[in-house]
């Protein structure tokens, strides 16, 4: 792949783009939390390490980065929860109904496309079951336990079902109240999402429905245990693309996403996680002075 083929326009451009989809990301966090009196530019900085944790860790585990670190935000580890899954719930509606979208009204046939379409609709089903299903199941446990004698495991069982019924409750108060404006956030976030995509390869002349399947499938490829900046999911995501259009050769194009994309987006992250070091350090050593 000759890199000289991306412009320094293009990459600047597709990078300013990654990151005001996460400034929405705020925003979207904001109206969830419906608190005035977070400070945006702190919930910025953390929005944006946290993005790096998880880009550095498979599996979205970096998701448990968020779940502690915006507890300072939002008061308690159930409202950090139930905020986080209203996130995940919103995403992964909006990710299947374009994907479905895109696949009805393209006449581009993709072998692994109805594999997509099964692991989208199944994440959904899963959420949706949490949100209508899960407390009632839960609630009915905790009184079993409730009733049976005292002891550290039935009072362990009590704590925990306790627990997970208060964030269920929570993310479905604040759905149900902003449903219809943190979707409209949140399509904004994924538009600016594949935006990227279509400022970076535009020189490929790859049709509108490649494009968003093929930043759909990087979304999804965060799933898979990938190295640091999604390294080897990344690739599979634009091998089985290119290899279903008959152009093999995209998989190349993949390592500029890793590089220009997710490698910027953990460098920024990486000095934001130092300027925390060096500010608490200054700290410290203020305090042992006095």
């Amino acid at each position: 792949m000759a890199t000289s083929r991306f412009s320094i326009f293009s990459i600047f451009l597709g990078i300013f783009l990654y990151f005001l989809s996460h400034m929405f990301r705020v925003f979207r966090l904001l109206v969830l939390s419906a608190d005035s009196g977070i400070k945006i530019r702190s919930l910025a900085v953390e929005q944006i390490k946290a993005n790096g944790v998880n880009l550095m860790v498979p599996f979205r585990l970096g998701e448990s980065y968020r779940l502690i670190v915006f507890k300072k935000f939002f008061h308690s580890y159930s409202n950090s929860f139930a905020i986080l899954l209203s996130e995940r719930f919103l995403d992964v509606i909006l990710i299947t109904s374009i994907l479905f979208l895109a696949s009805f009204f393209s006449d581009i046939e993709m072998e692994f496309l109805q594999s997509l379409m099964y692991i989208s609709i199944s994440l959904l089903l899963i959420i949706v079951l949490m949100y209508f299903s899960l407390d009632q199941l839960l609630l009915i446990v905790h009184k079993i336990f409730l009733g049976k004698k005292t002891n550290s495991m039935n009072l362990s069982v009590i704590k925990f079902t306790s627990s997970l019924i208060k964030v269920l409750k929570n993310t479905k108060n604040i759905l149900t109240s902003k449903l219809a404006s943190c979707l409209l956030i949140t399509i904004i976030i994924w538009v600016l999402e594949i935006l990227v995509f279509y400022v970076l390869f535009s020189f490929l002349d790859l049709s509108n429905f490649v494009i968003i399947l093929l930043s759909i499938c990087v979304v999804l490829s965060s799933l898979l245990p990938s190295g640091p900046a999604g390294y080897g999911g990344i690739q599979l995501a634009f091998y089985l693309v290119g290899l279903s259009i008959g152009f093999e050769e995209l998989v190349f194009y993949s390592f500029a996403y890793n590089f220009y994309i997710f490698g910027i987006a953990i460098l920024i992250s990486g000095l934001f996680f130092l300027s925390s070091f060096f500010i608490e350090l200054r700290g410290s050593l203020y305090e042992s002075r006095r």
